[in-house]
């Protein structure tokens, strides 16, 4: 579903261009980090590293844990 008229899509695209390309990096590193925040905000407390490694890992890319279980 999109519900944003082509102008605004175009406005946007605009603004976003005009920032440099160390601000479009931080800005996508800043969304990467608070959607990690949230991930792990909701895994159990009591999980060990490991297991809360592959979760993260899961739940971000979608997939198993690529690496052997400790």
């Amino acid at each position: 579903m999109n519900d944003t008229s082509p102008d605004m899509q175009k406005m946007y695209r605009e603004l976003l261009m005009s920032r440099s390309n160390s601000e479009r990096l931080t800005m996508g590193m800043e969304m990467f980090a608070f959607a990690r925040s949230l991930i792990v905000s909701q895994l159990p407390q009591d999980l060990n590293d490991d297991e809360r490694n592959r979760m993260i890992y899961q739940r971000t890319y979608g997939e198993p844990a690529p690496w052997p279980k400790t």
